[in-house]
Protein backbone atom coordinates (compact mmCIF):
# COMPACT_ATOMS: atom_id res chain seq x y z
CA UNK A 1 0.00 0.00 0.00
CA UNK A 2 1.61 3.53 -0.61
CA UNK A 3 0.77 6.17 1.33
CA UNK A 4 0.00 9.68 1.02
CA UNK A 5 2.56 12.41 2.92
CA UNK A 6 0.25 14.76 5.30
CA UNK A 7 3.76 17.24 5.22
CA UNK A 8 6.73 17.62 3.51
CA UNK A 9 9.57 20.02 5.13
CA UNK A 10 11.45 21.83 2.83
CA UNK A 11 14.44 23.96 4.24
CA UNK A 12 17.42 22.04 4.45
CA UNK A 13 20.61 22.88 1.96
CA UNK A 14 22.05 20.04 2.09
CA UNK A 15 21.40 15.66 3.22
CA UNK A 16 19.01 15.64 5.80
CA UNK A 17 21.51 12.63 8.12
CA UNK A 18 18.97 12.78 11.38
CA UNK A 19 15.43 13.99 12.91
CA UNK A 20 13.76 14.06 16.02
CA UNK A 21 10.37 14.26 17.11
CA UNK A 22 10.14 16.16 20.75
CA UNK A 23 7.60 13.98 23.25
CA UNK A 24 5.18 16.55 23.24
CA UNK A 25 4.87 15.68 19.51
CA UNK A 26 4.84 19.38 18.68
CA UNK A 27 8.41 19.92 17.40
CA UNK A 28 11.12 18.12 14.56
CA UNK A 29 14.82 18.78 15.00
CA UNK A 30 16.50 17.72 12.12
CA UNK A 31 20.15 17.72 11.01
CA UNK A 32 22.29 17.80 7.93
CA UNK A 33 25.41 16.76 6.13
CA UNK A 34 26.65 20.67 6.20
CA UNK A 35 26.01 21.23 9.90
CA UNK A 36 23.13 23.09 10.58
CA UNK A 37 19.95 22.45 12.73
CA UNK A 38 16.46 23.33 12.06
CA UNK A 39 13.70 23.30 14.11
CA UNK A 40 10.13 23.15 13.09
CA UNK A 41 6.40 23.58 14.18
CA UNK A 42 4.85 19.99 13.08
CA UNK A 43 1.16 22.67 13.21
CA UNK A 44 2.50 25.11 10.51
CA UNK A 45 5.30 22.93 8.56
CA UNK A 46 7.76 26.19 9.22
CA UNK A 47 11.08 26.63 10.82
CA UNK A 48 10.88 28.29 14.13
CA UNK A 49 14.72 28.72 14.23
CA UNK A 50 18.11 27.88 12.05
CA UNK A 51 21.34 27.16 14.12
CA UNK A 52 23.75 27.85 11.44
CA UNK A 53 26.92 24.91 11.19
CA UNK A 54 29.26 27.72 12.28
CA UNK A 55 27.15 27.59 15.91
CA UNK A 56 26.80 23.89 15.54
CA UNK A 57 29.23 21.70 14.90
CA UNK A 58 31.04 23.98 12.08
CA UNK A 59 31.06 22.42 8.42
CA UNK A 60 31.51 18.68 10.01
CA UNK A 61 28.08 17.46 9.14
CA UNK A 62 25.69 15.99 12.14
CA UNK A 63 25.04 12.42 12.61
CA UNK A 64 22.07 12.87 15.02
CA UNK A 65 19.48 14.46 17.10
CA UNK A 66 17.77 13.06 20.22
CA UNK A 67 14.99 14.71 22.61
CA UNK A 68 15.11 14.17 26.05
CA UNK A 69 12.41 12.68 27.95
CA UNK A 70 9.11 14.54 29.79
CA UNK A 71 10.05 13.62 32.72
CA UNK A 72 14.13 14.49 32.63
CA UNK A 73 15.34 15.93 35.58
CA UNK A 74 18.80 17.61 36.29
CA UNK A 75 20.96 15.17 37.81
CA UNK A 76 21.92 15.86 41.59
CA UNK A 77 24.91 18.11 42.64
CA UNK A 78 25.72 19.71 39.89
CA UNK A 79 26.37 16.38 37.83
CA UNK A 80 25.88 15.43 34.18
CA UNK A 81 23.73 17.40 32.14
CA UNK A 82 22.31 21.11 33.02
CA UNK A 83 19.01 21.15 34.01
CA UNK A 84 17.93 23.48 31.31
CA UNK A 85 19.06 20.90 28.28
CA UNK A 86 16.40 19.61 26.51
CA UNK A 87 17.98 18.08 23.15
CA UNK A 88 21.41 16.81 21.95
CA UNK A 89 22.95 16.88 19.00
CA UNK A 90 25.99 14.48 17.94
CA UNK A 91 28.22 15.62 14.77
CA UNK A 92 31.51 14.54 13.11
CA UNK A 93 33.61 17.42 14.71
CA UNK A 94 34.29 15.04 17.72
CA UNK A 95 31.32 16.87 19.76
CA UNK A 96 28.05 15.59 21.51
CA UNK A 97 26.33 19.42 22.42
CA UNK A 98 23.16 19.84 24.78
CA UNK A 99 20.86 22.83 23.83
CA UNK A 100 18.42 24.64 26.13
CA UNK A 101 16.46 27.30 25.56
CA UNK A 102 15.50 30.39 28.35
CA UNK A 103 13.57 33.67 27.87
CA UNK A 104 15.22 36.92 27.83
CA UNK A 105 14.19 40.24 29.73
CA UNK A 106 11.86 40.09 32.85
CA UNK A 107 10.67 36.90 33.74
CA UNK A 108 13.21 35.44 32.28
CA UNK A 109 14.60 31.66 32.65
CA UNK A 110 14.49 28.35 31.68
CA UNK A 111 11.71 27.29 29.40
CA UNK A 112 10.78 24.39 26.88
CA UNK A 113 10.11 25.02 23.12
CA UNK A 114 6.59 23.64 23.67
CA UNK A 115 5.63 26.25 25.82
CA UNK A 116 7.14 28.76 23.47
CA UNK A 117 5.34 28.05 20.47
CA UNK A 118 2.37 28.56 22.92
CA UNK A 119 3.50 31.70 23.68
CA UNK A 120 2.37 34.86 21.61
CA UNK A 121 -1.11 34.90 20.36
CA UNK A 122 -2.50 32.06 18.79
CA UNK A 123 -2.13 31.07 15.51
CA UNK A 124 -0.45 34.24 14.05
CA UNK A 125 2.50 34.21 16.41
CA UNK A 126 2.89 29.92 15.41
CA UNK A 127 2.90 30.47 11.75
CA UNK A 128 5.30 33.72 11.90
CA UNK A 129 8.89 32.58 11.27
CA UNK A 130 11.35 33.53 13.88
CA UNK A 131 14.73 35.48 12.96
CA UNK A 132 17.69 34.20 14.50
CA UNK A 133 21.17 35.88 14.71
CA UNK A 134 24.08 35.06 16.82
CA UNK A 135 23.95 37.09 20.56
CA UNK A 136 26.19 39.98 20.07
CA UNK A 137 26.35 40.26 24.09
CA UNK A 138 28.53 36.80 24.04
CA UNK A 139 32.02 36.27 24.05
CA UNK A 140 34.47 33.77 22.74
CA UNK A 141 34.22 30.22 23.56
CA UNK A 142 36.14 28.70 25.96
CA UNK A 143 37.53 25.05 26.44
CA UNK A 144 39.31 24.01 29.67
CA UNK A 145 42.57 25.47 30.81
CA UNK A 146 45.54 24.17 29.86
CA UNK A 147 46.26 21.16 32.66
CA UNK A 148 42.92 20.84 33.43
CA UNK A 149 42.81 16.65 33.72
CA UNK A 150 38.81 15.78 32.39
CA UNK A 151 39.82 12.45 31.70
CA UNK A 152 37.77 11.02 28.60
CA UNK A 153 35.10 13.72 28.35
CA UNK A 154 35.10 17.47 29.19
CA UNK A 155 31.62 19.35 29.64
CA UNK A 156 32.48 22.84 28.61
CA UNK A 157 30.03 25.78 28.29
CA UNK A 158 30.23 27.12 24.74
CA UNK A 159 28.79 31.46 25.14
CA UNK A 160 29.29 32.26 21.29
CA UNK A 161 26.92 29.39 20.34
CA UNK A 162 24.04 31.52 22.07
CA UNK A 163 21.64 32.18 19.43
CA UNK A 164 18.70 34.88 20.30
CA UNK A 165 15.04 34.74 18.12
CA UNK A 166 11.62 36.26 18.40
CA UNK A 167 8.49 34.53 18.91
CA UNK A 168 5.36 36.23 19.72
CA UNK A 169 5.85 39.11 21.95
CA UNK A 170 9.07 37.52 23.88
CA UNK A 171 12.65 37.62 23.03
CA UNK A 172 14.10 33.69 23.58
CA UNK A 173 17.76 32.20 23.74
CA UNK A 174 18.47 28.89 22.52
CA UNK A 175 21.80 28.01 24.41
CA UNK A 176 24.59 25.25 24.07
CA UNK A 177 24.53 24.53 27.63
CA UNK A 178 27.51 22.08 27.62
CA UNK A 179 29.68 19.93 25.47
CA UNK A 180 30.90 16.32 25.70
CA UNK A 181 34.30 15.96 23.66
CA UNK A 182 35.27 12.68 22.21
CA UNK A 183 37.24 10.93 19.29
CA UNK A 184 36.28 11.95 15.94
CA UNK A 185 33.46 10.02 14.43
CA UNK A 186 32.51 8.93 11.34
CA UNK A 187 29.13 7.12 10.46
CA UNK A 188 28.12 5.90 14.13
CA UNK A 189 25.28 7.56 15.64
CA UNK A 190 25.20 7.42 19.69
CA UNK A 191 22.21 6.33 21.64
CA UNK A 192 20.51 7.69 24.40
CA UNK A 193 18.58 5.34 26.68
CA UNK A 194 16.18 7.70 28.66
CA UNK A 195 13.01 5.93 30.02
CA UNK A 196 10.24 8.41 30.16
CA UNK A 197 10.22 7.92 33.73
CA UNK A 198 12.99 10.02 33.75
CA UNK A 199 14.90 8.77 36.53
CA UNK A 200 18.40 8.41 34.96
CA UNK A 201 19.96 8.91 31.59
CA UNK A 202 22.38 6.51 29.60
CA UNK A 203 24.27 7.99 26.13
CA UNK A 204 26.42 5.25 24.28
CA UNK A 205 29.06 6.30 22.14
CA UNK A 206 30.59 4.42 19.45
CA UNK A 207 34.34 5.61 18.79
CA UNK A 208 35.39 4.98 15.07
CA UNK A 209 39.42 5.19 16.47
CA UNK A 210 39.25 2.96 19.27
CA UNK A 211 36.72 -0.11 18.18
CA UNK A 212 34.74 0.61 21.21
CA UNK A 213 31.36 1.67 22.74
CA UNK A 214 31.70 4.56 25.45
CA UNK A 215 29.13 4.88 28.03
CA UNK A 216 28.35 7.90 30.12
CA UNK A 217 25.84 8.79 32.17
CA UNK A 218 23.98 12.35 31.59
CA UNK A 219 21.84 11.95 34.74
CA UNK A 220 20.39 10.53 37.79
CA UNK A 221 21.68 8.68 40.89
CA UNK A 222 24.63 6.06 40.80
CA UNK A 223 22.52 3.52 42.05
CA UNK A 224 20.21 3.62 38.61
CA UNK A 225 23.02 1.72 36.82
CA UNK A 226 24.35 -1.61 36.49
CA UNK A 227 26.12 -2.72 39.43
CA UNK A 228 29.38 -3.62 38.01
CA UNK A 229 29.79 0.20 36.69
CA UNK A 230 28.92 1.79 40.52
CA UNK A 231 32.05 3.52 41.69
CA UNK A 232 35.00 2.59 39.44
CA UNK A 233 35.83 6.77 39.25
CA UNK A 234 36.17 7.97 35.81
CA UNK A 235 38.88 7.50 33.15
CA UNK A 236 42.05 9.36 33.37
CA UNK A 237 44.23 11.36 30.33
CA UNK A 238 46.98 8.75 31.18
CA UNK A 239 44.89 6.07 30.42
CA UNK A 240 43.42 6.73 27.12
CA UNK A 241 46.19 7.94 24.16
CA UNK A 242 43.33 9.03 22.15
CA UNK A 243 42.10 11.14 24.77
CA UNK A 244 45.08 13.28 25.42
CA UNK A 245 45.40 14.11 22.06
CA UNK A 246 41.92 15.48 21.66
CA UNK A 247 42.38 17.41 25.33
CA UNK A 248 45.86 19.04 24.63
CA UNK A 249 44.07 20.30 21.06
CA UNK A 250 41.14 21.97 23.25
CA UNK A 251 43.91 23.46 25.82
CA UNK A 252 45.81 24.84 22.35
CA UNK A 253 42.75 26.25 21.50
CA UNK A 254 41.25 27.64 25.01
CA UNK A 255 45.17 29.24 25.01
CA UNK A 256 44.74 31.47 21.75
CA UNK A 257 40.72 32.27 22.79
CA UNK A 258 42.33 33.35 25.98
CA UNK A 259 44.98 35.98 24.26
CA UNK A 260 47.85 33.49 24.95
CA UNK A 261 47.09 32.67 29.04
CA UNK A 262 46.59 29.57 29.33
CA UNK A 263 45.71 30.12 32.86
CA UNK A 264 43.09 32.20 32.40
CA UNK A 265 39.56 30.92 33.89
CA UNK A 266 36.95 29.11 31.71
CA UNK A 267 33.93 28.22 32.28
CA UNK A 268 33.40 24.69 32.99
CA UNK A 269 30.87 21.85 34.09
CA UNK A 270 31.77 19.51 36.82
CA UNK A 271 32.12 15.59 34.95
CA UNK A 272 33.10 13.44 38.14
CA UNK A 273 31.34 9.93 37.35
CA UNK A 274 29.77 10.78 33.78
CA UNK A 275 31.95 7.89 32.57
CA UNK A 276 30.73 4.26 33.00
CA UNK A 277 32.05 1.56 30.94
CA UNK A 278 34.26 0.97 27.87
CA UNK A 279 32.27 -2.08 25.83
CA UNK A 280 34.85 -3.76 23.68
CA UNK A 281 34.29 -6.27 20.85
CA UNK A 282 34.58 -9.29 23.49
CA UNK A 283 32.06 -11.84 24.52
CA UNK A 284 33.47 -14.81 26.98
CA UNK A 285 36.56 -13.50 26.95
CA UNK A 286 36.96 -14.21 23.08
CA UNK A 287 37.79 -10.68 21.01
CA UNK A 288 35.74 -10.61 17.86
CA UNK A 289 37.33 -9.54 14.84
CA UNK A 290 34.29 -7.03 14.36
CA UNK A 291 35.95 -3.90 13.23
CA UNK A 292 34.32 -0.72 13.66
CA UNK A 293 31.10 -0.45 15.82
CA UNK A 294 28.56 1.26 13.35
CA UNK A 295 25.08 1.40 15.30
CA UNK A 296 24.32 0.47 18.78
CA UNK A 297 20.86 0.63 21.17
CA UNK A 298 20.08 0.35 24.51
CA UNK A 299 16.98 -0.54 26.88
CA UNK A 300 16.77 -0.57 30.59
CA UNK A 301 14.42 -2.87 31.84
CA UNK A 302 12.23 -2.56 34.50
CA UNK A 303 11.22 -4.71 37.52
CA UNK A 304 8.06 -3.61 37.32
CA UNK A 305 6.03 -3.46 34.00
CA UNK A 306 3.78 -1.10 35.73
CA UNK A 307 5.35 1.49 37.56
CA UNK A 308 7.63 3.36 35.13
CA UNK A 309 9.43 4.90 38.05
CA UNK A 310 10.68 1.48 39.37
CA UNK A 311 14.53 0.86 39.55
CA UNK A 312 15.67 -1.22 36.79
CA UNK A 313 16.37 -4.80 37.33
CA UNK A 314 18.95 -4.37 33.95
CA UNK A 315 20.50 -2.95 31.41
CA UNK A 316 20.84 -3.90 27.96
CA UNK A 317 22.40 -2.94 25.15
CA UNK A 318 23.29 -3.96 21.01
CA UNK A 319 25.83 -2.93 18.98
CA UNK A 320 26.48 -3.90 15.37
CA UNK A 321 29.92 -4.01 13.73
CA UNK A 322 31.52 -3.78 10.70
CA UNK A 323 31.99 -7.47 10.07
CA UNK A 324 28.18 -8.24 10.13
CA UNK A 325 28.08 -8.94 14.25
CA UNK A 326 25.78 -7.84 16.62
CA UNK A 327 27.10 -7.89 20.06
CA UNK A 328 24.65 -7.88 23.42
CA UNK A 329 25.53 -7.08 26.83
CA UNK A 330 23.26 -7.16 29.95
CA UNK A 331 24.02 -6.24 33.06
CA UNK A 332 22.13 -6.26 36.05
CA UNK A 333 20.86 -3.42 38.04
CA UNK A 334 19.41 -5.02 41.06
CA UNK A 335 21.67 -7.50 42.09
CA UNK A 336 25.80 -7.63 42.04
CA UNK A 337 25.93 -10.48 39.12
CA UNK A 338 28.33 -11.02 36.51
CA UNK A 339 27.23 -9.51 33.55
CA UNK A 340 26.06 -11.42 30.11
CA UNK A 341 27.86 -10.96 26.66
CA UNK A 342 26.14 -12.77 23.53
CA UNK A 343 27.30 -12.42 20.08
CA UNK A 344 25.43 -13.08 16.26
CA UNK A 345 26.13 -12.50 13.35
CA UNK A 346 22.97 -11.75 11.61
CA UNK A 347 23.99 -10.06 8.17
CA UNK A 348 26.81 -10.89 5.95
CA UNK A 349 27.77 -7.26 5.48
CA UNK A 350 28.04 -3.91 7.29
CA UNK A 351 25.26 -3.62 10.01
CA UNK A 352 23.72 0.00 9.62
CA UNK A 353 20.88 0.12 12.73
CA UNK A 354 20.18 -1.28 15.79
CA UNK A 355 16.98 -1.41 17.06
CA UNK A 356 15.34 -2.54 20.60
CA UNK A 357 11.30 -2.79 21.60
CA UNK A 358 9.75 -3.93 24.79
CA UNK A 359 6.83 -6.44 24.66
CA UNK A 360 6.75 -6.98 28.61
CA UNK A 361 9.22 -6.35 31.24
CA UNK A 362 11.73 -9.11 30.40
CA UNK A 363 10.76 -9.87 26.76
CA UNK A 364 11.84 -7.59 23.54
CA UNK A 365 12.19 -7.54 19.87
CA UNK A 366 15.77 -6.82 18.47
CA UNK A 367 15.78 -5.53 14.90
CA UNK A 368 18.53 -4.60 12.92
CA UNK A 369 18.86 -4.01 9.04
CA UNK A 370 22.51 -3.20 7.32
CA UNK A 371 24.10 -2.96 3.81
CA UNK A 372 22.91 -6.19 2.70
CA UNK A 373 18.84 -6.96 1.71
CA UNK A 374 17.53 -7.94 4.65
CA UNK A 375 16.36 -7.07 8.14
CA UNK A 376 16.67 -9.39 11.02
CA UNK A 377 14.40 -9.85 13.87
CA UNK A 378 15.08 -11.50 17.00
CA UNK A 379 13.05 -12.42 20.11
CA UNK A 380 14.77 -11.81 23.29
CA UNK A 381 14.07 -13.13 26.71
CA UNK A 382 15.90 -11.66 29.45
CA UNK A 383 15.17 -12.54 33.19
CA UNK A 384 16.38 -10.94 36.46
CA UNK A 385 19.34 -12.75 36.30
CA UNK A 386 20.79 -11.27 33.57
CA UNK A 387 21.28 -14.26 31.42
CA UNK A 388 19.84 -13.96 27.57
CA UNK A 389 17.85 -16.25 25.81
CA UNK A 390 17.52 -15.08 22.25
CA UNK A 391 15.13 -16.85 19.31
CA UNK A 392 15.42 -15.64 15.65
CA UNK A 393 11.61 -14.40 14.45
CA UNK A 394 12.24 -13.89 10.74
CA UNK A 395 14.33 -12.44 8.38
CA UNK A 396 12.39 -9.66 6.05
CA UNK A 397 14.14 -10.21 2.71
CA UNK A 398 13.84 -6.39 0.52
CA UNK A 399 14.20 -6.27 -3.26
CA UNK A 400 17.25 -4.16 -3.06
CA UNK A 401 20.05 -3.92 -0.81
CA UNK A 402 20.78 -1.18 2.04
CA UNK A 403 18.79 -0.59 5.35
CA UNK A 404 20.04 3.69 6.90
CA UNK A 405 17.27 3.34 9.76
CA UNK A 406 15.10 1.07 11.76
CA UNK A 407 12.24 2.20 14.45
CA UNK A 408 9.18 0.79 16.42
CA UNK A 409 5.89 2.25 17.14
CA UNK A 410 5.78 3.35 20.55
CA UNK A 411 2.54 1.84 20.92
CA UNK A 412 2.13 -1.50 19.01
CA UNK A 413 5.70 -3.00 18.97
CA UNK A 414 4.14 -4.91 15.74
CA UNK A 415 5.08 -2.09 13.83
CA UNK A 416 8.37 -1.39 12.36
CA UNK A 417 9.95 1.15 10.11
CA UNK A 418 12.68 0.57 8.22
CA UNK A 419 14.26 3.62 5.83
CA UNK A 420 15.65 2.22 2.40
CA UNK A 421 18.50 2.91 0.29
CA UNK A 422 16.21 2.70 -2.50
CA UNK A 423 14.58 5.97 -1.74
CA UNK A 424 11.56 4.28 0.06
CA UNK A 425 10.36 4.10 3.42
CA UNK A 426 8.20 1.04 4.41
CA UNK A 427 6.17 -0.49 7.27
CA UNK A 428 6.90 -3.94 8.42
CA UNK A 429 4.96 -6.41 10.52
CA UNK A 430 6.76 -7.52 12.83
CA UNK A 431 4.80 -11.13 13.11
CA UNK A 432 4.50 -11.82 9.60
CA UNK A 433 7.59 -10.74 7.68
CA UNK A 434 4.48 -8.38 5.16
CA UNK A 435 4.92 -4.85 4.15
CA UNK A 436 2.17 -3.14 5.21
CA UNK A 437 2.54 0.27 3.70
CA UNK A 438 5.52 1.98 1.01
CA UNK A 439 6.45 5.72 1.92
CA UNK A 440 7.52 7.17 -1.50
CA UNK A 441 8.48 10.70 -1.17
CA UNK A 442 11.78 11.00 -1.66
CA UNK A 443 14.58 10.99 -4.17
CA UNK A 444 17.56 9.16 -2.30
CA UNK A 445 18.36 7.68 1.14
CA UNK A 446 15.95 7.56 3.75
CA UNK A 447 18.63 8.64 6.19
CA UNK A 448 16.15 8.65 9.28
CA UNK A 449 12.97 7.55 10.21
CA UNK A 450 11.65 8.27 13.49
CA UNK A 451 8.34 7.19 15.43
CA UNK A 452 7.69 8.73 18.27
CA UNK A 453 4.39 9.13 20.78
CA UNK A 454 2.64 12.34 19.98
CA UNK A 455 -0.67 14.07 21.78
CA UNK A 456 -3.80 11.96 22.41
CA UNK A 457 -2.27 8.61 22.58
CA UNK A 458 -1.25 9.15 18.42
CA UNK A 459 2.15 8.54 16.99
CA UNK A 460 3.92 10.56 14.68
CA UNK A 461 6.48 9.30 11.80
CA UNK A 462 9.01 11.22 10.03
CA UNK A 463 11.11 10.21 7.62
CA UNK A 464 14.16 11.94 6.45
CA UNK A 465 16.29 11.56 3.35
CA UNK A 466 19.30 12.44 1.41
CA UNK A 467 17.55 14.51 -0.59
CA UNK A 468 17.32 17.03 1.60
CA UNK A 469 13.50 16.95 2.83
CA UNK A 470 12.02 15.72 5.70
CA UNK A 471 8.47 13.81 5.33
CA UNK A 472 5.31 13.39 7.53
CA UNK A 473 3.30 10.83 7.68
CA UNK A 474 -0.31 9.98 8.66
CA UNK A 475 -0.02 6.08 9.09
CA UNK A 476 -0.80 3.64 11.73
CA UNK A 477 -0.90 6.73 14.38
CA UNK A 478 -2.70 5.05 16.94
CA UNK A 479 -1.05 1.95 16.48
CA UNK A 480 -4.15 -0.46 15.15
Amino acid sequence: MKVPTAGVFRAHAGEVLCVSVSPCGELVASGSSRGEILLWAVETRRVIFRLPPECCHKDKGLLQVAWFPEGFHSAPSGRGVPSGAEFMTMGRDGCIRFWGVRRLGSGGGAVRLSDVLKHGGGAAGRAAVASCTPSESTAAPRLPPAGADYGDFAFVSRPTQDMTFLWGDGEYEVRCAATLYHSSFSFCKAALCAPEAGRTGVLLVPSDTEELVRVYQLWGAEDDVPVAWRGKGRMHKKDNPVMTEILEHAEKEQAVLNGGNPDAAAPTLAVDDIFLADLPPRCGGEVLKSGTPMACDAAFLPSSISDAAAPASSFLCGVGYESGHVLLHVFPCASGGDPTQLAIKPHGEVVLTVQFTRKSAEKLILATGGADNVITLHGLHVPCGGSIDLAPLRTVTLTKPGTAALSFHPLNPRLLCAGCWDAKGRVIDVKTGAVLAVLEEHAKTVSACTWVRGPGGTAVLLTAGNDSLVALWDVYADGA
